[in-house]
């Protein structure tokens, strides 16, 4: 970790802010709201924890957490109704409707299904890394490819690398094929970190 900029303290260059109450309100604000929905017979996924189901009958309800959103999905929608009335006793909700975008997703509805997709935050990485005028390639790496820290220069900035690799992360969500490359980026970028200083 590094200190931010604009916080640097010369006399202590290896000190980093330990924040303890936001950290400690947001896990409060989580529990009570997972407490809600465990009470109301929602399942705890035990892969996500900011998934909960319901499954009673035909009904099926989905609901992810993400800070102080919450999205809602059922087969039901007399469900999700009930499910937003129940919980507006216990915390104050706003109901925006139907999931159109979230967290760089476009979410369209079908009669059965759902289908994401993540066209306007390639876009927006793009213009973001300067790479609108980059060509399709038809795979997402050259087969054989040695990826090295002695190929080019250091960066001047490694936060914009790791900012890249990270947005890429992120768009393996939905975009399967281009996850070996990014994490073998990710990889490399662990890799040479570790490496001592003038190697």
């Amino acid at each position: 970790m590094e200190q931010p900029q604009g916080f640097e303290d010369s006399n202590l260059p290896d000190h980093v802010c330990l924040m303890h109450k936001s950290i400690y309100g947001l896990r409060t604000w989580f529990l009570r709201l997972s407490q809600a929905f465990l009470e109301l017979g929602f399942t705890a996924s035990t892969v996500d924890t900011s998934l909960f189901t319901y499954h009673h009958s035909n009904v099926c309800v989905f609901v992810l957490i993400y800070v102080d959103a919450i999205i809602v999905t059922s087969n039901a929608v007399t469900t999700i109704d009930s499910l937003i009335y129940n919980l507006s006793f216990k915390f104050a909700i706003n109901d925006l409707g139907s999931l159109s975008y979230f967290l760089g997703i476009h979410v369209t509805k079908t009669e059965n299904d759902l289908h994401l997709h993540q066209g306007k935050y390639v876009v927006d990485l793009l213009h973001r890394m300067k790479m609108t005028g980059a060509k399709l390639a038809p795979i997402p790496c050259i087969a054989g490819a040695k990826l090295s820290k002695f190929l080019r220069d250091p960066l001047s900035d490694p936060t914009e690398y790791i900012s890249m690799v990270e947005a890429f992360k992120y768009l393996t969500l939905i975009r399967p094929d281009i996850s070996y490359i990014v994490n073998f980026s990710i990889f490399l970028q662990i890799f040479i970190s570790l490496l001592p200083r003038g190697c």
